[in-house]
């Protein structure tokens, strides 16, 4: 036995010895002839494989004694198996290193000059924002021109970006290895090794990346060139603005009298305040009359600086989507936390939400003597009690005139303003002292040249102006709103406009393709802390988009049975403002329409004209029964989206081999039952919505899909699992799976750190809700299946800090349950209570818990804005509802134990923003409690009550009536125990079905609008001044 170990250490020690000759020899080799290295190294590499092969045939043909040397045959086989390719790897590893490092150093300059280039863009992003907003002097169709191109460049910097980290991201696995230790990078090697390993290295290495790192060099000078030529040429066409040492006064009176609104305000504010009461002065005007621009001035004042020391006045920019909350955060950043003894100034600029500034009322006057300075383009806003209005004029003739002239002459061009006075006076005067007209007109007359002729056909009417000959151009209240609109919202609203009629957008979605879009979201202003959060805050800009666009009356609020408590979750865009916005860009690389338009669009003579095509919708009344050919020649489109049915099976094999550049793709609905393998070779891909398709699997190829951010997989049936694949997506930020049932798939979502929306995660017994502990940034949770929760995993939520949106379903209707699955129910929800304090919406679907936990008891969410709970059918009590300032909707349904609801031993206190209350489905509710003797109304704005299939109840409260004065809608069906309502002097629209013993409705106005229906004891003659549809 002592000489076969000898033998093995002997072996051992002869070929470490030939591993160390063959690195020192091939180390000086390298380093004097690189090339002549590679030589050596995969000659080496042959040398082991050989000896393996050798080994493997003397052992074959007998020239190996295996009763002599079978210990060591054993023994050093599966050692030459270890050995051999961790030595083969190792010298890849060190003779590749030095070469790697080269190419590292020539990547990090074309990084260099991408982010170089990038900020150039950026730029020239800015000034064109500038140019839009301040309405300098720019031909009308300037802008949409500038902001297409340079959205083109946009779009070949981002491919260039994907190719370049694409390649990038192949050398961190060896910065991987090299962080490893000795041992584990051994074993890593190991596993990894093949005999063809050298080869593929020596490719890579010496050809495949260097060629790769010349082209994307090349492709980078284009971009520059290209971006060069759009900033030299374009933008520098009769837009002196866009030289970059070009300093503009951006103050400009546009109204006339500045000073002395100034002084006015100044006097007012310079008042000694006794006592710790709010007072607040508000600006209004049209968007551009100068609202900013005098409560600078006021800001700025010595005056006020001198008052107003200790602290300084504070000055708040207002977002879209800012809380009284984030205000007051802002706010108390600069002076800690409000006290009595402190007279502070705070300017609220752009002040949008009337709730905002009533909530900073109502906190602000209890503790401290404050002035609040608020601009606002709605006179809504600041209709409370007790606020000063300084209402900012539209402008006269002469100040109309006056704005035009700055916009239309220079300062040696005086002679020519009067020759133009009257003829400018009238287009004034056409304008109704709008300014954003005013600048408008001013706009459109810069493109014609300066005589009465040209002007006068623009007096004859001002908006055909835009296109003389179109006929289908809207009335002039659709181009003032636009007008309105910051660059980048304008480019968002065109994205809406190339979609069908009556198309309906879910603003989450669409909140999510603006962000992908190139060009289409403004990127905020980050700290180098932020850059991690880009994609967040760009969703929020988005968002902020998304809300003006509903504000401005282009996007319409759709109401949607499944988001009934947010009216602004779904819309859609008015036709005539359809066809306006596909007007502005014809010809810019949108298209929206049928087969036979395309392909008559894209062959026609005229054709060669058109640019290529990005943005794709295609939209066909009848189902297609196959793939269209001319979509397939599509090559540059970044958006495809079939609003019709695709009746094929299969999608053509080499369909994304020509259209690789695909960011958005959307074949929801199509009988598509196999993906093609060329859809996972989609580097580019970012949105893929593949819902309510037939596909029984994924497969393991969506790993390829690197840059996909969104992944849409609704009522897919037949889909029972995701690939472990999955997991290698690291920049998917949503998966939407709602009625998917799909099995075990908490350990795949659980490697996807970014995921900031999961709709659709299925519990299960196995691994329960493990699979979602690491998701910390979520925002949106929606589990269904949930039945039992393990003890490690039941304070999982509590690790959840940013959750906005929180649903929890469970199988909780259809089967009995005993009564210690009743108490595990209620145990483990007791667990799961979130720490979250950002929670806007909750909703618990089939619960089978005796009580509420806790936490839905007590509601410590002071941000909450919807509740919802559904099919929670053993609980007896519903919570209270106590100091919930936002809380605007509440629903309560499939409720079959509740038989009596007293609010005055579970009070609903403070409930100032509850705007309604559904109770349905409670077969035992009888009796409901509720007394009018609080000092003010709990509910002052509800205004929609529904009471559905409560046979049992016998009568409303009387508090109800006294607490809910602006109630304007109320629905009761199938109460047949109700006999009467009476006492709400507010409702417009009440609705009575089957209510089998109602009698009496009274003291209802007589303007309400009644709709009754199977109500046999009520006699509808005795409604007051009644109108009913029908009667029984």
């Amino acid at each position: 036995m002592g000489s076969v170990w000898d033998c093995l250490i002997m072996r051992v020690v002869d070929m470490m010895l030939r591993v160390v000759f063959l690195v020192v020899l091939w180390v000086v080799l390298a380093v004097a002839f690189p090339m002549f290295g590679f030589v050596v190294m995969v000659m080496c590499s042959v040398f082991f494989i050989m000896l393996r092969v050798v080994e493997k045939i003397f052992l074959a043909v007998g020239l190996i004694e295996i009763d002599r040397y079978s210990l060591r045959v054993v023994d050093i086989i599966p050692a030459t198996q270890e050995i051999t390719p961790a030595v083969v790897h190792m010298m890849l590893w060190i003779m590749l290193r030095k070469l790697r490092d080269q190419m590292m150093k020539k990547m990090a300059r074309v990084r260099d000059d991408l982010t170089k280039l990038q900020e150039r863009l950026e730029m020239a992003y800015r000034k064109l924002e500038y140019a839009d907003e301040e309405m300098m002097i720019v031909p009308y169709d300037t802008t949409n021109t500038l902001f297409h191109n340079l959205r083109g460049v946009s779009n070949d910097l981002q491919d260039f970006s994907d190719e370049f980290f694409k390649h990038e991201d192949t050398f961190k696995h060896e910065d991987t290895l090299e962080n490893m230790g000795t041992i584990e990078r051994m074993d890593t090697m190991i596993q990894e090794v093949h005999w063809y390993s050298p080869f593929i290295y020596v490719y890579q290495h010496l050809i495949y990346f260097p060629r790769q790192i010349k082209s994307q060099n090349k492709t980078l000078k284009i971009i520059d060139s290209r971006l060069e030529e759009i900033l030299k040429q374009e933008l520098n066409d009769g837009l002196i603005l866009f030289n970059l040492n070009t300093i503009v006064e951006h103050d400009i009176d546009l109204v006339g009298g500045i000073d002395q609104d100034t002084e006015n305000l100044v006097e007012k504010l310079m008042i000694t305040r006794t006592s710790p009461r709010v007072h607040v002065y508000g600006i209004v005007g049209e968007r551009g009359i100068g609202k900013t621009t005098l409560a600078r001035k006021i800001f700025d004042h010595q005056t006020i600086k001198d008052k107003f020391q200790f602290p300084s006045p504070i000055w708040v920019d207002v977002h879209m989507n800012s809380t009284f909350h984030t205000i007051m955060n802002s706010i108390n950043k600069f002076v800690g936390y409000l006290t009595q003894d402190k007279e502070i100034l705070v300017v609220l600029n752009d002040v949008n939400d009337s709730t905002v500034l009533k909530g900073m009322i109502d906190y602000m006057h209890l503790i401290t003597k404050a002035n609040v300075l608020v601009t606002t383009r709605y006179e809504s806003v600041i209709t409370h009690e007790g606020i000063y209005k300084h209402k900012l004029p539209l402008l006269s003739e002469e100040d109309g005139w006056a704005l035009m002239c700055k916009l239309l002459f220079h300062d040696g061009e005086k002679g020519n303003m009067q020759h133009f006075e009257q003829i400018g006076k009238n287009m004034v005067n056409k304008c109704r002292g709008l300014p954003l007209s005013i600048k408008t007109i001013a706009r459109i007359l810069n493109t014609k040249e300066k005589n009465h002729s040209e002007w006068g056909k623009v007096l004859e009417n001002i908006i055909v102006s835009l296109e003389p000959s179109n006929k289908t151009l809207p009335k002039p209240v659709y181009l003032l709103p636009y007008e309105n609109l910051s660059l980048y919202i304008k480019q968002c609203f065109i994205f809406c406009a190339f979609f069908p009629e009556d198309y309906i957008f879910e603003n989450n979605i669409l909140i999510q393709q603006w962000v992908i879009v190139a060009g289409l979201v403004k990127k905020p202003s980050m700290s180098t802390a932020q850059e991690k959060e880009e994609m967040q805050l760009l969703e929020d800009v988005a968002n902020d988009y998304y809300m003006e666009l509903l504000e401005s009356n282009i996007l319409q609020p759709v109401v949607a049975e499944c988001f009934y408590y947010d009216d602004k979750a779904m819309c859609q865009m008015h036709d005539s403002l359809r066809l306006f916005g596909q007007h502005l860009v014809q010809n810019y690389g949108y298209f929206q329409g049928d087969v036979k338009a395309l392909e008559e669009a894209t062959t026609s003579a005229s054709s060669s004209c058109i640019p290529k095509l990005h943005h794709l919708v295609i939209t066909n009344h009848a189902p297609l029964n196959e793939f269209p050919k001319i979509v397939k020649k599509q090559t540059s489109v970044r958006t495809l989206v079939f609003t019709s049915k695709l009746e094929i099976t299969k999608l053509p094999k080499d369909l994304f081999q020509k259209l690789k550049l695909l960011r958005i793709l959307d074949i929801s609905g199509s009988d598509c039952r196999v993906l093609p393998k060329s859809l996972f070779k989609l580097l580019h891909l970012r949105h893929l919505n593949l819902s309510c398709l037939p596909i029984k699997t994924l497969p393991d190829a969506i790993e390829n899909l690197i840059n996909l951010q969104h992944l849409i997989l609704r009522y897919c049936g037949s889909l029972l699992d995701l690939p472990t694949s999955i997991t290698r997506l690291h920049k998917l930020r949503s998966i939407d799976l709602h009625q998917t049932p799909l099995g075990d798939m908490s350990i795949r979502i659980g490697q996807l750190y970014q995921l900031t929306s999961l709709i659709g995660f299925v519990a299960s017994y196995s691994s329960t809700l493990k699979g979602i502990r690491h998701l910390k940034e979520l925002r949106t949770l929606n589990i269904v299946n949930l039945k039992v929760v393990n003890e490690l995993d039941r304070t999982i939520l509590q690790e959840h800090i940013n959750l906005i949106d929180l649903t929890l379903s469970s199988q909780g209707e259809g089967q009995p349950y005993e009564e210690s699955e009743k108490k595990t129910m209620q145990e483990c929800f007791e667990g799961l209570n979130p720490s979250s304090k950002l929670i806007q919406h909750i909703k618990i679907n089939g619960y089978f818990g005796l009580e509420f936990p806790r936490w839905i008891r007590d509601l410590p969410f002071s941000n909450l804005k919807c509740l919802e709970l559904l099919k929670c059918k053993y609980c007896t009590e519903l919570p209270s509802l106590g100091g919930l300032p936002l809380l605007e909707h509440v629903r309560v349904e499939d409720a079959w134990s509740i038989k009596h609801i007293d609010l005055e031993a579970r009070p609903w206190s403070n409930l100032p923003g509850l705007k309604s209350l559904i109770l349905k489905d409670m077969p035992v509710w009888e009796e409901w409690t509720w007394e009018p003797h609080q000092s003010h109304p709990v509910m002052p704005v509800l205004q929609l009550l529904e009471i559905i299939n409560c046979p049992k109840l016998r009568s409303l409260p009387q508090g109800l009536a006294y607490h809910a004065r602006s109630l304007a809608t109320l629905t009761i069906y199938k109460a047949h125990s109700l006999e009467k309502v009476e006492g709400f002097a507010s409702l417009k629209t009440a609705t009575f079905f089957s209510n089998h013993n109602l009698s009496i409705i009274s003291d209802l106005p007589a303007t309400c609008n009644f709709e009754i229906d199977d109500c046999p004891k009520l006699d509808v003659t005795l409604l007051p001044q009644a109108s009913p549809t029908d009667a029984c």
